[in-house]
């Protein structure tokens, strides 16, 4: 089974986010919690999570699509580079962090794409529409939309994530690059639906949000706790929903608010 999800970005406004500041490792989630200075809401958590991880832009009435898509084993990452503009070191750095992040995510980066689960390529804008023909689709004659590209793969049991690749332009601009870099890896790894609060999420269109907000850690670190298993219904999700997320945020060490 095949989702496919591709952003446009022509239309976005980003915010001034100096690149270097991604790769630099958080000891403690608290720390990155409180340098972006928001108060969590569950009533928006709860829902942003509904529509964001049970849902998909493409290929979102297919089961898969309405089930909770989160990878079940160790995510291999595999950067190739076919730019003039070398992004390989700052898109490490952005990888790297995602465990001090994500409590149970796990990671590694691998230098044969052949091993790996997910492909992140970084292009030239001439490069992109061939490359995502080709690489990702085989030659395919398929249109191709937007500035950046994300498509996810089931796998052979259809429950959990079995692949995902991503294609990020190296030399369309800082802001873009640092969008697409935040956004697309995240999304490939479960939260496929471009549905969150604008406000507080980069998973919106409208969002000015170039950084992997504090709103959204909460978000990755629900969809990771062991509790939340892939192909898991959004019933079964709304059960169990509100005590993994209190738990997520003691643990993330954030303030509640007064329901």
């Amino acid at each position: 089974m095949d989702i496919f999800y591709n952003t446009p970005q022509e239309n976005r406004v980003f915010n001034t986010l100096c690149a270097v500041l991604i790769l630099i490792f958080s000891p403690v989630i608290l720390t990155n919690a409180q340098a972006d200075n928001i108060t969590i809401d569950q009533k928006v958590i709860k829902r942003d999570f509904m529509r964001v991880v049970m849902s998909a832009e493409y290929g979102g009435n297919s089961k898969f699509g309405r089930s909770v898509k989160k990878y079940d084993s160790t995510v291999r990452f595999a950067i190739i580079n076919h730019s003039k503009l070398d992004r390989r070191q700052a898109i490490k750095g952005f990888v790297w962090s995602l465990p001090t992040k994500i409590a149970g995510l796990k990671t590694s980066v691998v230098s044969n794409p052949q091993q790996a689960n997910f492909r992140i390529h970084v292009v030239d804008k001439d490069q992109y529409a061939d490359v995502i023909r080709n690489e990702i689709y085989g030659g395919a004659r398929k249109p191709v939309r937007g500035k950046c590209f994300v498509r996810v793969l089931a796998s052979k049991n259809a429950n959990s994530i079995g692949s995902t690749d991503v294609v990020i332009r190296s030399d369309d601009g800082e802001r873009l690059f640092q969008r697409c870099m935040v956004e697309e890896i995240l999304q490939g790894l479960g939260p496929l639906a471009d549905r969150g609060n604008k406000n507080f999420s980069i998973f919106n269109t409208a969002s000015q949000h170039s950084s992997f907000t504090v709103h959204d850690q909460v978000l990755m670190n629900i969809l990771y706790d062991p509790r939340i298993k892939p192909g898991m219904s959004k019933s079964q999700v709304a059960k169990i929903l509100p005590t993994v997320m209190h738990d997520c945020l003691k643990r993330l060490n954030l303030i509640e608010p007064q329901s």
